[in-house]
């Protein structure tokens, strides 16, 4: 977006400027695709301006790989959080409806707490401590 904002480079082209409105909606909406799309445009004009030396080439695929590399760890430690962990287990019904068993016996024990307590409740509104005198 800074290579391309019209305050930073008075001398945009128009195309320069479309790509602009594009790279700042790309952004707000979080499209990193639109946005690899747009900077690799812009990086293919500035080769096409100046001829790319293959050690520079070679320098730019060693950093996407590294890029790519730094991604491939940040998803395999995402596979190890919540609620990635557990994409394994989803997928066998067995322990699925093992889960569900073991919730609905919690949810009736829990409704039965309830109801006691409600009893009580009643109980309390119910009972005046006044007439023990």
């Amino acid at each position: 977006v800074k290579r391309l904002h019209p305050d930073l480079n008075p001398n945009t082209t128009e195309n320069e400027k479309d790509l602009f409105v594009k790279a700042q909606a790309a952004y707000d909406l979080c499209d990193l695709d639109i946005l690899n799309e747009i900077l690799l445009s812009l990086e293919l004009n500035t080769a096409a301006d100046t001829a790319v030396k293959p050690t520079e080439l070679k320098d730019y695929v060693e950093k996407l790989e590294k890029n790519v590399s730094s991604l491939k760890d940040q998803i395999k430690k995402m596979k190890q959080q919540f609620p990635f962990n557990y994409e394994e287990k989803l997928a066998d019904g067995t322990w699925v409806e093992t889960e569900q068993k073991v919730l609905r016996l919690q949810i009736a024990s829990l409704a039965e707490e309830k109801e006691k307590m409600s009893e009580y409740m009643l109980l309390l509104q119910v009972w005046k401590p006044e007439s023990l005198n």
